[in-house]
Parts: C-alpha cells; structure tokens; sequence
C-alpha cells in the first residue's frame, strides 16, 4: 500500500457551513481530507453531509481552498486499511462534529454537561476529522494515541500536526496560514 502516495489535507469552502465552523472556531480551516493515488488518479477520502466519500482532487479544488498537506513519514498501509475496512460505507456523523465544536469553544458547557453530550455521538458514524484522527491513531502518532477520535474537530487536528510537524513531509502550506504559522517549513 505505499504506492498510494497518502496525504492528509486541510481546507475550507465559500459554503455557509465551512463560514459557521470557521467563524466558530476561529479557524482558517473547517476541513480535514486524506488524498491517494489510485485508479489513475488522484482521490481525496474525507466525510461531508454523504458520509465517507472519494471525490477526484481536480473537482475537489473547485470547491474548496486547500490551507495545509503533509504526508506522514513511515508505512501507512496497515492504518489506511483499517480505516477502509472499518469504516467505509459509514454516515456522516453530525453530532459528533456539533460536539466537538462544544467542546472546543465552550468549556463552560462541556465541563458542565460533556458526559451528556459524549453519551450522544454515534460510533457507527464518521465525520471529517474523525476520519483523519482515526487513520493517525491507527498509525501511532502520538499526540492521538490516547485522544478520543469522536469528538475531535478539524482544527484541533492541524494544530497537533504542525506541533509535530517532524512526523511528516510538509508539501503545500498556504501563504496566509505560514503567516500565521511562520515556524512550519516551507513545502
């Protein structure tokens, strides 16, 4: 599985609900996606409103504004496969990505009342950065090998990727996120 060249990506839309998780966040990005080589092209993996989707980078770039690309150092095979065999065919799960923008955003609340929401998220479900925190759990890196991937949001993901930047190869850095990130190397 090495020759799929596997990415992990992160963006953001014009749409309205890509502005509401970025405005809520605070985040320059509202999206997190894995890309691969295969079938003579190349494929981003990530989950929207359809659930775990494959989608061809060239549609994908229409739509979306990509901020960030690292590739993991190290063999992904058995991590990418994982995740493929456990979860593809899954719906989107919209609770868990509402949750972890509680959580995130709104301390007061989840201290308060996090078990309850927690109880709430379905694990037969994914969205898009439990689809990426779960391919880096399985790959062992550190910062999620005790994380709970459903409760994650996309931001929290980037920023423990670029505190671990080591860990992977950086390939394409949008120049308003190196503004904000000036210590990431250049791609």
């Amino acid at each position: 599985m090495s020759d799929l060249n596997l990415m992990i990506g992160f963006s953001s839309s014009h749409g309205w609900l890509s502005g509401m998780i970025r405005w809520f966040l605070k985040s320059r990005i509202s999206h997190t996606f894995l890309s691969i080589d295969a079938f003579g092209a190349r494929l981003t993996i990530g989950a929207d409103e359809g659930g775990l989707n494959w989608c061809e980078v060239s549609r994908f770039k229409k739509t979306n504004q990509v901020m960030l690309v690292l590739k993991p150092k190290g063999d992904i095979g058995p991590a990418f496969e994982h995740l493929v065999k456990t979860y593809a065919g899954v719906e989107y799960d919209w609770i868990s990505a509402g949750i972890g923008g509680i959580r995130t955003r709104m301390k007061w609340l989840w201290r308060w009342a996090g078990s309850w929401f927690r109880s709430k998220t379905k694990e037969d479900r994914m969205n898009c950065a439990e689809v990426t925190a779960v391919f880096l759990k399985q790959l062992g890196f550190v910062p999620f090998k005790t994380i709970d991937t459903e409760i994650i949001t996309a931001q929290e993901i980037m920023m423990a990727c670029i505190a671990n930047v080591g860990a992977f190869d950086v390939i394409w850095v949008d120049p308003k996120l190196k503004e904000d990130h000036p210590t990431l190397p250049a791609a």
